[in-house]
């Protein structure tokens, strides 16, 4: 799967902004690419009240269950690939 530093915001793409920044491998503080799009304070206000209507019906599952679930999405996006980008 190849990084395209855009975000997503429960199942959208969130819009590009015009502010951008790089991250560093910690190893060798090397500069990775590509950059990546800030968050406007709007689209943080719109994550933090998606994860905040989410979070009741989340908690309420089993440990398991949560585990199982966090591993289906990682081996879907992998499955995926550059097709979600």
């Amino acid at each position: 799967m190849t990084l395209t530093g855009h975000s997503f915001l429960g199942s959208k793409r969130a819009p590009d902004t015009s502010q951008t920044f790089h991250v560093s491998n910690p190893a060798t503080d090397e500069q990775l690419e590509p950059a990546f799009h800030s968050a406007s304070k709007e689209d943080l206000v719109k994550a933090i009240s998606l994860a905040s209507s989410a979070f009741p019906a989340y908690s309420s599952i089993s440990p398991e269950t949560r585990a199982a679930f966090l591993r289906t999405i990682a081996e879907n996006i992998d499955t995926l690939g550059s097709e979600i980008t």
